[in-house]
């Protein structure tokens, strides 16, 4: 399942299962903290005296009494829920001294050097989770819990692994802003697909529960997906992420042609010119992917001088993404099978 093929895979279901510390791993995660910061205490002379000769994978070289003392509250959140067999999210650990840490980022950051340099693990294999924040509607349910038409918060990858999917969809429809997938799943075309298509939201760059759960029913139903993303470099940007993320799941972005088709009737207002970060940030994404479609977006946002949010086809008096040129007209076997 892509970047997520080093967790645990339950057989019998294809549920992506997190590599919780159990066991020999439990002791090992506690040993590997004891060690650590005893090997921080053996060099604190050389901290106070030479702070550039300090090696340690646990803090960087000038790193501040705060710096410190954050390191210190994430390792001891870690090992607390390890030695209790429970799992955390990162944001539990924030607020348990926001204002030490000042900003979600911090925390983020201690996790990614932690699960680097120090466990050379995936956070999960120390009992730390993403506090899910995509959305879905549409026909799914788990355990004994039937689907329902209403918008969901995506489940935790622990839940995910332990209870199974129950689904029948036919597509995936990835959506980059939760203001464009509320106007999806509250229009009447969504309406008539009767479940057949399962509308995510991300909200913004893919969490790994929002990963998690697209590759769990992508792979469960053999279905395709589709991600619709603002035609500009962070849209892009969050379309390779899910492309590298889903590894052997294809992902297709959509909208090209419609778009080119309709770009000298869109509004001036909605065309928001590049500045130099956004050429180079196109410039860096033409150049690294293989994917044509993502070729000609950029090639028509260079030409054009121009980005374009996907607000400018789903706003209220311009609702041109839920006509039958737009998104239904990709979608036509679904139709046909809801009016069959």
């Amino acid at each position: 399942m892509g970047k997520y093929k080093n967790l645990k895979v339950n057989e019998s279901n294809n549920l992506t299962k997190p590599a919780m510390a159990t066991g020999a791993q439990k002791k090992q995660i506690l040993n590997t903290i004891q060690e650590s910061l005893l090997d921080f205490l053996s060099q604190l002379n050389c901290i106070t005296s030479c702070s550039d000769k300090v090696e340690s994978p646990l803090f960087k070289k000038r790193s501040s009494l705060r710096e410190i003392a954050q390191v210190c509250v994430v390792l001891k959140a870690i090992h607390e829920a390890v030695q209790s067999g429970i799992s955390i999210t990162k944001r539990h650990i924030y607020y348990l001294e926001k204002d030490l840490f000042t900003c979600q980022n911090t925390v983020d950051r201690i996790i990614k050097r932690l699960s680097k340099y120090v466990f050379k693990a995936p956070k999960e294999a120390f009992n730390v989770i993403a506090a899910p924040k995509g959305f879905f509607n549409g026909n799914v349910g788990f355990g004994k819990n039937q689907s329902s038409a209403t918008t969901r918060l995506i489940p935790t990858v622990p839940f995910l692994a332990n209870n199974s999917a129950n689904t029948h969809i036919a597509g995936i429809l990835v959506v980059e802003k939760y203001t464009v997938f509320e106007k999806i799943v509250s229009s009447h075309w969504f309406a008539s697909m009767k479940g057949e298509i399962l509308v995510v939201t991300g909200c913004g760059f893919p969490d790994t529960a929002t990963c998690v759960f697209v590759s769990t029913i992508s792979t469960t139903t053999k279905c395709p997906v589709y991600c619709l993303v603002d035609f500009d470099p962070c849209g892009l940007d969050i379309f390779a992420s899910y492309v590298e993320k889903l590894g052997d799941v294809v992902v297709k972005l959509l909208l090209y042609k419609q778009v080119k088709g309709v770009f000298d009737q869109i509004k001036n207002t909605h065309k928001l010119p590049l500045n130099a970060g956004d050429v180079n940030r196109l410039l860096r994404i033409r150049a690294e992917t293989n994917d044509d479609e993502v070729k000609n977006v950029v090639e028509l946002l260079l030409e054009n001088n121009c980005k374009i949010e996907m607000e400018a086809f789903s706003s209220t008096d311009e609702s041109m993404l839920l006509t039958d040129s737009f998104l239904p007209s990709l979608f036509p076997q679904y139709r046909q099978k809801v009016e069959e």
